[in-house]
């Protein structure tokens, strides 16, 4: 790569153990896809433990682990020269956008890459779809929340439940062993990340849909 611009990497030809197109592998496979990467899923893989292993012995020369699996099992290699780190799916700010991931502040994160990348676009269909299931796939999946028209006094009562154990000293660095340093949301900043991650316009859907069933062959009805 050339700075951040991935246009380097469309000559390479990448081959990378995904679980399935349909499930949260869509992720990395669409924003490949986007940059103008070649990159051949040999799917089936079980978890992304897998997808490390068939890394480490050069089964794969391409990857993506959650923070918390890239920490204890990526950083090493990265450490032997044997890896490198090339972006961040980003994590969400206060108002919904994609910024670098905190606890990988040094290293970009997608939406930097694509905007430095000729081929992609943080605007359009592509863009929409990619980023509503990053939200759901990601951020989101961090969050606690309870079924649509539960009682107000529930929700108050889980949200304060909830801002007191993130109001602990001792939080911070618990959470950081656990899941990376990410802030936890609750009340309207959760509400407005599940609804970034679960409402995707038609137009979005449309081009997921027939992305899928072009280049994978999977219909979804």
């Amino acid at each position: 790569m050339d700075g951040l611009d991935a246009s380097g990497l469309a000559d390479t030809d990448f081959i990378w153990g995904s679980q399935g197109a349909t499930r949260l592998d869509l992720v990395p496979l669409l924003a490949w896809e986007m940059l103008g990467m070649s990159v051949e899923p040999v799917f089936g893989i079980k978890g992304r433990g897998d997808g490390r292993l068939m890394f480490e012995r050069g089964e794969a020369n391409i990857d993506y682990q959650t923070s918390a699996a890239y920490l204890k099992g990526v950083v090493p290699l990265v450490e032997q020269g044997d890896a490198v780190p090339m972006m961040t799916w980003g994590a969400l700010d206060g108002d919904g956008n994609v910024v670098r991931d905190p606890t990988f502040p040094d290293v970009p994160s997608f939406k930097e890459v694509c905007e430095a990348t000729p081929a992609c676009e943080t605007s359009g269909e592509a863009w929409d779809a990619w980023k509503a299931f990053m939200i759901a796939g990601f951020p989101a999946q961090k969050m606690v929340f309870l079924p649509n028209g539960a009682p107000q006094e529930a929700i108050d009562t889980y949200t304060v439940a909830f801002d007191a154990v993130l109001a602990r000293e001792d939080f911070a660095e618990l959470s950081e062993a656990t899941l990376g340093i990410y802030p936890q949301m609750t009340g309207e900043a959760a509400r407005k990340t599940l609804t970034l991650g679960t409402v995707v316009n038609d137009d979005a859907k449309a081009f997921v849909q027939n992305w899928l069933k072009e280049r994978y062959g999977v219909e979804l009805n």
